[in-house]
C-alpha cells in the first residue's frame, strides 16, 4: 500500500490533487485506488492484503485526521472510521495517525483524543473499544507520558509502541 497525488495511477483519473491510498498487487502486477478525494496517508496493508488502514482529514463532522479501514479488493467510499469516538470531548485538534493493522482486523494507531478521560497525551489505541494499549490503568503518571508509533501483531494479540514511560 502507497500514497500518491498523481492522477494517472490505476487506470483512473483523479483531479482533486489529494493524497490517495493505492495498493500494489506485485504477483498480478495490477494496482488499485482504495481512496478517492480524501487527503490520505500512512496505510498499512493487512498481511493477506484484505484491507488497508489509513489516517485522512475527511469522514465525520470535525476537521481532525481520523484512521478508515476499506477492503483492498472492493473497496468502498472512505471506508468505515475506526476511530471515531461520539462520547469523547475536544477532539477538534487531536489526530489519530500512525495505523497498524492485524491479520484479524483490529487497527492499532496514536492519538490524544479522549477515549479515556485521564489520558492527555498521544496514547497507542486498538479498535476492539478503543482500548489503551499503552496506558496501564494503575499508573496515573502515565497519562502525561506520550506512546507512540503502534504496531499490532498479526494475530492481534501484541502490540508495540515507542514510549519514554518507565514500565515496572
Amino acid at each position: 500500500a502507497f500514497t500518491s497525488a498523481a492522477n494517472n495511477i490505476a487506470g483512473t483519473e483523479d483531479a482533486n490533487g489529494e493524497d490517495d491510498v493505492f495498493v500494489r498487487d506485485v504477483t498480478a502486477r495490477t494496482t488499485k485506488r482504495i481512496t478517492s478525494d480524501l487527503k490520505a496517508f500512512q496505510p498499512a496493508i493487512r498481511g493477506d492484503g484484505a484491507q488497508v488502514a489509513y489516517a485522512a482529514e475527511l469522514g465525520d463532522s470535525d476537521i481532525r485526521k481520523d484512521i478508515f479501514v476499506n477492503s483492498a479488493s472492493n473497496p468502498s467510499g472512505t471506508g468505515s472510521l475506526v476511530s471515531g469516538c461520539t462520547p469523547c470531548s475536544d477532539l477538534t485538534d487531536r489526530p489519530a495517525v500512525v495505523p497498524s493493522i492485524s491479520n484479524d482486523g483490529k487497527v492499532a494507531f496514536q492519538s490524544a483524543a479522549r477515549f479515556d478521560p485521564a489520558v492527555r497525551s498521544d496514547q497507542v489505541w486498538v479498535t476492539s473499544g478503543p482500548v489503551p494499549a499503552s496506558k496501564d490503568s494503575s499508573e496515573t503518571s502515565f497519562a502525561d507520558t506520550v506512546a507512540e508509533f503502534a504496531s499490532i501483531s498479526g494475530n492481534g494479540n501484541f502490540v508495540s509502541f515507542s514510549t519514554a514511560y518507565w514500565f515496572n
